[in-house]
């Protein structure tokens, strides 16, 4: 034991300051006495200096262990502090830890998995649908109304691609009708609909009984707002047919305000009904109005409506009623527009000018009421109102009229109604 070694030496030092030495034995005592502490002297020391280099050695090699570990993770060294420490075991694989302020070992949170396609099939699936439902879109709108997002006809498409819950596609036997009555809303939501627009908090939705203008187009059940997942025949004020195609489209008095009539209602080839009277719709007449061949009933008073009337209306060769009055259209009136079959002619409070074309009085023979007040028609009033027999109801007044007052005028049995004043006409009336 080192300690009790070097105890008993420093005890030996002590006695020999102490001890007598006396004769000659005693001095050869003595010497050998000496020989034997310097010995232990000799040895303690030695072990004093291998366990003193000892010491420093392991101080060394354990300030140099930390000095590398501050110096990898100290940014003022210079040393990268992302760099990644190798750790190789026994094992043939090498794992890879990124150093840490500490010694422990986080695991991850997650286990990595294997890379995601750039594409699923779902997202290529919506892109195609996409893709396709523009083209349709497009071949009924034009490609550069589609491209403008401040259109109806492109807000409508997005709400078909990203938000109907119908989600059609462009081979869906209806998606023609269903983006075009999209496109009306958007066309005319400039406003807030009266009833049954797609907000409820806005518009209420009562059950569509009174929307019919006849006994075999009443429909007595309850619809569904604009813009619903419900199929388009079940949205407000619209009907369809057995085939499910739109046949009426009857949205009067309800708040519509819009720039523009669209064009894309020109694609329901089957409408019959368009009544959009007393709502606050701008734009003009769109000459495509023209192919809907099938319709009898065109109701577009009451709004803001500007510009002529489109010559493209004579293939209307099946019009009952043509109703426009009420709104801010001008120019001469076509001759096209009058066929066997219309009955109701009402074209008053408008800025039209002109003689009244001849076709009134040879192709419509049938008309019933005529409201043409409150224009600019200039020149006498035709005889040819002797050629209309079953006319009940004149309305002429408040036009620039000049000359007699025909007697032809007084022809039809049926008449019971004749306002021609506020004209510049003369003469004496018949008898």
């Amino acid at each position: 034991n080192f300690s009790d070694e070097y105890y008993r030496g420093k005890v030996a030092v002590e006695d020999e300051r102490t001890y007598d030495y006396s004769g000659s034995d005693g001095e050869g005592k003595s010497n050998n006495y000496k020989t034997r502490q310097n010995k232990r002297r000799y040895l303690i020391i030695a072990c004093i200096i291998i366990v003193a280099t000892l010491a420093a050695i392991v101080g060394i090699i354990m300030s140099g262990g930390d000095g590398d570990a501050n110096e990898s993770s100290d940014p003022t060294r210079g040393g990268n502090s992302n760099e990644q420490i190798p750790i190789i075991s026994t094992s043939t694989t090498t794992t890879t830890i990124p150093p840490t302020s500490s010694t422990a070992i986080t695991e991850p949170t997650t286990k990595p998995t294997s890379a995601a396609p750039s594409s699923s099939p779902t997202t290529t699936e919506e892109l195609l649908r996409r893709e396709d439902m523009t083209a349709a879109a497009a071949s009924i709108s034009g490609a550069s109304t589609i491209a403008d997002t401040t259109t109806p006809q492109y807000k409508a498409l997005e709400w078909m691609i990203r938000e109907d819950g119908l989600r059609l596609d462009a081979t869906s036997p209806n998606f023609a009708q269903r983006y075009s009555m999209s496109t009306f809303y958007f066309a005319t939501a400039n406003g807030v609909w009266a009833e049954c627009g797609p907000d409820p908090s806005q518009s209420p939705c009562p059950d569509d009984n009174r929307r019919s203008l006849s006994s075999k187009r009443r429909s007595l059940s309850s619809k569904q707002r604009f813009l619903s997942s419900n199929n388009e025949c079940d949205w407000f004020g619209i009907t369809c047919g057995a085939n499910g195609e739109i046949t009426e489209i009857n949205l009067k008095e309800n708040g519509l305000s819009g720039s523009s009539l669209p064009k894309e209602i020109a694609s329901l080839s089957s409408l019959a009904l368009l009544h959009l009277g007393k709502n606050a719709i701008a734009g003009t007449i769109p000459t495509e109005f023209g192919q809907l061949t099938n319709l009898d009933s065109l109701y577009l008073n009451d709004n803001n409506i500007m510009g002529t009337i489109p010559t493209s209306l004579g293939n209307l060769n099946k019009l009952f009623v043509f109703s426009i009055g009420n709104n801010a259209m001008n120019g001469t009136i076509p001759g096209e527009i009058f066929h066997s079959s219309l009955r109701h002619l009402d074209i008053d409070n408008n800025n039209f000018h002109g003689s009244l074309p001849d076709e009134m009085f040879t192709s419509s023979l049938g008309l019933v009421n005529i409201d043409m007040a409150s224009n600019e028609f200039e020149g006498t009033i035709p005889t040819g109102f002797g050629n209309l027999n079953n006319v009940k109801m004149l309305r002429v007044n408040n036009n620039n009229f000049v000359g007699a007052l025909p007697s032809e005028v007084f022809t039809s049995s049926s008449l019971s109604y004749l306002d021609c004043s506020a004209n510049n006409l003369n003469g004496t009336l018949p008898d």
